[in-house]
């Protein structure tokens, strides 16, 4: 599913933001 790769991809650039603070 292409939306839920959309999805992943967010989660995984909003963890890296988290993690870089």
């Amino acid at each position: 599913d292409n939306n839920t790769k959309r999805i992943d991809e967010i989660i995984k650039h909003k963890e890296a933001e988290i993690m870089e603070v």
